[in-house]
């Protein structure tokens, strides 16, 4: 069954919403990812004076929340790209 204008219409700003809430979540974790870095580089200057056992605890937490960023970004992308795609489909794209 066909949609009808009014629920083409909803649809489409539904599509547009959720590609607009999608980039937003994307520069998130993309901004997350850079401070994450930014930390990661200031525990390898501090190395020397701190105990090796503090510094990996340290940089484990780091790379593990750097790669959790990684992952949320790649999923937006995905659902991005998806939204786009949906937003064709209904020919507001």
């Amino acid at each position: 069954m066909a949609m009808t204008r009014d629920e083409t219409t909803r649809a489409l700003r539904a599509a547009r919403r959720y590609v607009d809430l999608c980039d937003a979540y994307r520069a998130t974790s993309a901004a997350h990812d850079i401070v994450l870095g930014r930390i990661e580089a200031g525990l390898r200057r501090r190395a020397a004076s701190m105990p090796p056992e503090l510094l990996t605890e340290r940089m484990g937490v780091v790379a593990e929340r750097r790669l959790n960023a990684r992952q949320t970004h790649a999923t937006f992308v995905t659902r991005r790209l998806q939204a786009l795609s949906r937003l064709d489909e209904l020919g507001g794209g």
